[in-house]
């Protein structure tokens, strides 16, 4: 896994529309967390941010020591299973999927290859990448 100490992947489906059980029910699957437009985001300070949009997240299935590869794959997985679905409420809907990278050492790398890239241009998705390093 080259030097990264472990992986957190996540598809993230946010909606002002769209209900969180709605998301499941059409799914077929329960999100691994879930938060209400207006909760707050941190619920120990009641004056931290409020989520802005309802977010329906699943986390991926893999484990944490897991390739990001490996990742992205269960997450694609779920995407490509759900394809039809997905593109269904694409108009009330925004998609991401949400890396979360923790390298171990001073310097890692990763890239996505074209097969990787045209599996997640079959819906208008975001990747974001969170990374951090440990010593």
């Amino acid at each position: 896994m080259n030097n990264f100490d472990h992986i957190l992947a996540s598809l993230m489906i946010r909606s002002e529309t769209l209900e969180l059980s709605s998301i499941s029910k059409l799914l077929n699957t329960n999100a691994t967390r879930s938060h209400l437009k207006g909760e707050l985001m941190s619920r120990r300070n009641p004056h931290s941010q409020k989520y802005e949009k309802n977010l329906w997240i699943l986390e991926s299935k893999v484990e944490k020591k897991d390739d990001i590869y490996e990742h992205l794959a269960n997450l694609l997985k779920f995407i490509e299973n759900n394809l039809d679905k997905l593109n269904g409420i694409v108009n009330q809907c925004e998609f991401e999927i949400s890396l979360g990278i923790f390298i171990k050492g001073e310097n890692a790398g990763f890239y996505l290859d074209k097969d990787i890239m045209q599996r997640l241009n079959k819906i208008p998705i975001e990747l974001f990448f969170d990374i951090y390093f440990n010593e």
